[in-house]
C-alpha cells in the first residue's frame, strides 16, 4: 500500500486524523516549523505520538521566513487571549494569525507526497479552522469556505500532476467539532496527555491562549476530563 502523508503539529486533531488512516498504509507524520513559538513542543509531542502508530515515521520541515510575512501588508492581526469566562484577556499571551497559512502547509504536504510516492495528504482541518487560515477575512468567508478551498486545491493538484500519480488532500474531520474529535481520540486510545495544544512555548501550557481555552471548553462539552491542565507541565 502506498504511504500516506499526515500533516500534524502534535495535537489532538492531527493524531485522530492519523488514527483514522488504514492500518496497512505507512504513515509519514509531517511537522512544519514556520516560526510559531510552540514548534519545539509540537515536535516533541509528535515524536511521542509516533510511537502509538505501528508503521509511521516523522518528517520535520522548516519554513523560516513565513512568520516574517506577518509584518507586511498581508498581516491579519493577532488572536487575543481569552480567559476561562470567555472574556478577552488583555494581559494574556497572543499568537499571530497568518492569512492563507493553510494553503501553504497543504502545498508542502503535496510536495512531500510526490517525493515519497504517497497517495494522499491527510489534514486535521475541522470546524475549528479559522477563516484567516484559509486566506479570507472573517467577514468575507463563506460558511463552507474550508470545503471549497480543499476542493479547489485538489483540482489544482490534479492539473499539476498531469499523467503522474494522483495525490488527494483528505480531511476526515471536516464535519466534526472539537468535542467530537476528543471523543474519537479516546476511542482510538490516543494518549491525550501527550498532545500539545498551546500556542506558546513550553514546558507548561499557558491555559489562556485561544487554543488552550478551546481545548478546555471542548473537554467540558465532551463531558470528559482533560489529562492536562493549564498549570500542569506537558508530559512529552
Amino acid at each position: 500500500m502506498p504511504p500516506i502523508v499526515v500533516m500534524t503539529g502534535g495535537g489532538i486533531k492531527g493524531a485522530v486524523a492519523a488514527a483514522r488512516c488504514p492500518e496497512d498504509n505507512e504513515l509519514l507524520l509531517v511537522h512544519i516549523d514556520y516560526g510559531q513559538p510552540s514548534a519545539p513542543e509540537e515536535l516533541k509531542a509528535l515524536h511521542v505520538l509516533n510511537k502509538t502508530f505501528p508503521s509511521s515515521s516523522v518528517m520535520a520541515l522548516t519554513l523560516p521566513h513565513v512568520m516574517q510575512l506577518q509584518e507586511g501588508p498581508g498581516r491579519s492581526g493577532e488572536t487575543p487571549a481569552v480567559g476561562a469566562d470567555g472574556a478577552v484577556d488583555k494581559n494574556g499571551p497572543s499568537a499571530p494569525v497568518l492569512r492563507g497559512l493553510l494553503p501553504v502547509l497543504m502545498s508542502v504536504g503535496v510536495q512531500c507526497a510526490w517525493r515519497v510516492g504517497a497517495s494522499a495528504v491527510v489534514t486535521g482541518v475541522s470546524r475549528l479552522c479559522e477563516a484567516t487560515h484559509l486566506g479570507m477575512s472573517g467577514a468575507d468567508a463563506p460558511g463552507n469556505g474550508w470545503r471549497e478551498l480543499v476542493h479547489s486545491f485538489n483540482l489544482m493538484v490534479d492539473c499539476l500532476s498531469g499523467r503522474g500519480p494522483r495525490v488527494r488532500i483528505e480531511t476526515p474531520l471536516m464535519d466534526l467539532g472539537l468535542p467530537q474529535i476528543i471523543k474519537l481520540a479516546r476511542r482510538f486510545r490516543i494518549p491525550l496527555e501527550r498532545t500539545w495544544t498551546c500556542e506558546r512555548a513550553g514546558p507548561r501550557t499557558c491555559g489562556r491562549c485561544s487554543s488552550c481555552t478551546a481545548r478546555a471548553r471542548a473537554f467540558v462539552e465532551a463531558a470528559l476530563v482533560d489529562p492536562l491542565s493549564k498549570s500542569a507541565p506537558a508530559q512529552v
